[in-house]
């Protein structure tokens, strides 16, 4: 007589290591958080991670979280800590209430406890150096999470749904039903605890699991969940290209700022058809801040309009950013920066160390001479000492071929430099005047002769040429 359960677990087993193969999600000496509730998923999850760990040399950490929720939390939080003793791995726990922590930021339950497991995760990461998280999303999480997706309004990227590997986290077992994952449970009779939520329908995911599912499935006569599923995974395939082709539009378009922002051409990206601009602004988001969860399609279209507005216009706080629009660009900076670049450097003769990228040789010469990167003052021009600085307000140089002086703000507005770079450009100046300013204009006075016949020699020694 053929034993069910023993096939059963072989087949399971496989499976399981199939889709740690094909996805890469485990390699040896990994140590791997489990996110472990107790409850049948999360069991069976554990129980396949104990299974290889010996073969993949791994150390597993069960963490628990504790949401204050239910009456029995306790006791779930109880059984967790011992299913991992008996197992021998490491075991954390915490306890944080949703509830409070959903009023408090006035969002949902659901999303306060998801934010609340990030945390937590994050600083058992931090704690016991782990590599990974694995958590226990199967494929019925995946197709409740499509159809969550679709209710409240998703592009193409939302119908990916979850992936089996998103930065350090893993889903091994996205792949396997839920019927098959109660069966395993079954076959090898593995402790777990019930969460009785569960079949409370208090919360979205509940609802299309306990009440539109069903619904969807007796009023069509068959099941639902294998075509959302490879929904999903078409969903992957044609947005994989969309991204080769967002990358390449990220690369032709936009450029780093002195400051370290984003700025984007806006004649190219106004050439662009919408689906590609769309797309182009959800990786400036994901560049600049790291995600794009907080980013509204209604969001999209107001920085979309921005391209077409005329210079100064901005907007504020979406995900943390100030988008504004200057010159031929948009930019795209974080709100909360604010670096204070003000520079003095009294120049003396040799060589003068300025930042990382830019040194300044000063040297006495008896002839008049200037190129790029090299130039001469007459001694006579010079009152005090010989300065590197960053711009003042009322700032004005007598510029290379201009009559009189001109406003330094002039001088950038004219060369169409962003406002958030000008404090990056340094003055050459002395206590009364400005002779450069680095990188951009030089002023008459390098072409004055010295009447005594005696120059300051000052040579711009760039990055590339302090490694020559």
């Amino acid at each position: 007589m053929i034993d069910f359960s023993i096939t059963f677990y072989i087949n399971m087993r496989q499976i399981f290591l199939d889709t740690i193969k094909d996805h890469k999600l485990i390699e040896k000496n990994d140590t791997i958080i489990v996110g472990f509730s107790g409850g049948m998923d999360s069991s069976c999850l554990l129980d396949l991670l104990v299974s290889i760990k010996e073969s993949y040399k791994l150390r597993l950490i069960g963490a628990h979280l504790n949401h204050l929720v239910r009456p029995e939390a306790e006791t779930d939080e109880d059984f967790c800590r011992k299913r991992c003793q008996d197992l021998s791995i490491e075991f954390f726990s915490k306890s944080a209430s949703m509830e409070d922590y959903a009023k408090e930021k006035k969002i949902s339950a659901e999303e306060a406890g998801r934010l609340l497991r990030k945390e937590f995760f994050s600083s058992l990461m931090e704690k016991t150096g782990a590599n990974k998280i694995a958590l226990a999303h199967n494929f019925n999480d995946q197709v409740e999470t499509l159809l969550m997706r679709i209710f409240r309004g998703t592009g193409l990227d939302g119908l990916r749904g979850m992936e089996y590997k998103e930065g350090n986290i893993i889903r091994p077992i996205l792949n396997i039903k839920r019927p098959a994952i109660e069966a395993y449970i079954k076959a090898k009779d593995i402790p777990y605890v019930e969460d009785k939520t569960n079949f409370e329908n208090i919360y979205h995911r509940n609802k299309i699991r306990n009440m539109i599912i069903p619904y969807i499935e007796t009023s069509l006569g068959n099941s639902i969940e294998d075509q959302v599923f490879n929904l999903s995974s078409l969903a992957k395939v044609e947005t994989a290209y969309l991204e080769k082709i967002t990358n390449q539009n990220f690369e032709r378009l936009c450029s780093e700022t002195i400051s370290g922002n984003i700025q984007v051409d806006v004649e190219g990206y106004l050439n662009l058809d919408k689906g590609p601009r769309y797309r182009l602004l959800r990786k400036i988001f994901q560049e600049k801040i790291g995600f794009v969860a907080d980013i509204s399609y209604k969001n999209i279209l107001i920085i979309d309009q921005l391209f077409s507005k005329e210079s100064g216009k901005y907007i504020d706080n979406i995900g943390n950013l100030r988008i504004r629009k200057s010159y031929d660009h948009l930019i795209f900076e974080k709100t909360e920066e604010n670096t204070d670049l003000a520079l003095y450097i009294e120049l003396k003769e040799g060589i003068n160390f300025i930042n990382d990228k830019l040194q300044i040789k000063i040297e006495y010469s008896n002839k008049s001479t200037r190129g790029k990167d090299f130039f001469t003052l007459p001694v006579e021009a010079i009152k005090g000492p010989l300065l590197i600085r960053t711009r003042r307000n009322g700032d004005k140089i007598k510029a290379l071929g201009l009559n009189g002086t001109k406003k330094l703000k002039d001088v950038f507005i004219d060369k169409k430099i962003d406002r958030a770079d000008r404090d990056s450009y340094l003055v050459l100046a002395d206590q009364e005047k400005i002779f450069a300013v680095i990188d951009l204009v030089k002023s008459q006075y390098i072409k004055e002769i010295s009447k005594s016949n005696k120059y300051i020699l000052v040579s711009l020694l760039k990055e590339e040429e302090n490694h020559a």
